[in-house]
């Protein structure tokens, strides 16, 4: 658990820490809100379903971020994959 609770955590704050130093806080703020609701679906399709809702409506240079270092590492700490080994939390992502 310790594992990929370090690895979310980090992940999470090294796209707060991106975001906050390329776009004025409200769009980092809702780039951060997209993040935690891929991450709250309940499967890897509603996932995928939602990550293409979103993209169109986040900058060019996030989405190339996004799609270049993060995309990967999310999907390994999704929800559908925490949620059976009981490490998923509702508020934190990770329990």
């Amino acid at each position: 658990m310790f594992g990929v609770s370090l690895k979310l955590n980090c992940l999470l704050q090294n796209i707060k820490a991106w975001t906050e130093a390329k776009f004025e806080a409200d769009v980092s703020s809702r780039l951060l809100s997209d993040i935690h609701q891929l991450m709250r679906k309940d499967s890897i399709d509603e996932y995928n379903s939602q990550f293409e809702t979103l993209v169109p409506s986040w900058p060019v240079e996030f989405a190339k971020y996004f799609n270049n270092h993060i995309n990967e590492d999310l999907i390994k700490c999704g929800k559908w994959v925490l949620e059976p080994l009981n490490l998923y939390c509702e508020e934190t992502g990770v329990g």
